[in-house]
């Protein structure tokens, strides 16, 4: 595994997800500029930080999909 600071999208991501604002998956790609940012989740996650994760209903055909964040007390210390 590459280090956290050698690896920008994770950064990135994990910038975002500290806000305590919720993404999903498809806004972190657009954000960060990554294909797969569940991959960088899982990777984060990994790592021991701890994301938290939840389905949405969707308003189309009943599509749900998930948002993700970082829960204030689950902060990693940077």
């Amino acid at each position: 595994m590459r280090d956290i600071n050698e690896n920008w999208a994770m950064r990135r991501v994990l910038a975002l997800l500290m806000t305590g604002k919720r993404y999903t998956s498809l806004q972190l790609c657009k954000l960060v500029g990554t294909a797969d940012s569940r991959a960088v989740i899982r990777d984060l996650r990994a790592r021991g930080i701890k994301i938290t994760d939840k389905w949405t209903p969707g308003t189309k055909d009943k599509q749900r999909y998930k948002l993700y964040w970082i829960e204030e007390n689950d902060k990693p210390a940077l």
